[in-house]
């Protein structure tokens, strides 16, 4: 993707509405529970491509989450674009071959884990520093 018009043009989920069923709320982990708070859109000149910004609240633990989305401008899907997003890692990619997402999500695992250990989601060893 070139540009943030490109979002939505070539992938996503089906319609051209927005869906919350498959967003996780990154606070409480509870799945597709939102309303909306607050709805914004901005047009691409000579054209009828938009960019949606919704602001949506989770109904189980009140915390907000930012939803950039936008509809195909030829087709009927749409994709989004959410912020925060959930620090865990439980799914992979539901088009990915379940092998590639099984070794994808324990990199996934082992790199949190290394993270936690030692502050450092590159690395695997601390460097000590002597005075």
């Amino acid at each position: 993707m070139d540009s943030w018009w490109d979002l939505g043009e070539w992938s996503g989920s089906s319609g051209k509405n927005l869906t919350t069923h498959d967003i996780v709320c990154p606070f409480c982990d509870e799945k597709g529970n939102f309303s909306a708070a607050f709805h914004a859109e901005k047009k691409k000149a000579q054209s009828t491509k938009k960019l949606n910004f919704d602001t949506l609240k989770c109904e189980n633990c009140a915390s907000y989450v930012m939803v950039m989305w936008s509809s195909s401008s030829f087709g009927n899907v749409h994709e989004k674009v959410i912020l925060p997003r959930s620090l865990k890692v439980q799914n992979y990619p539901k088009h990915w071959p379940d092998a590639v997402g099984r070794y994808w999500l324990q990199a996934k695992s082992n790199l949190a884990r290394s993270h936690r250990l030692d502050g450092n989601a590159y690395s695997t060893t601390k460097i000590s520093q002597s005075q």
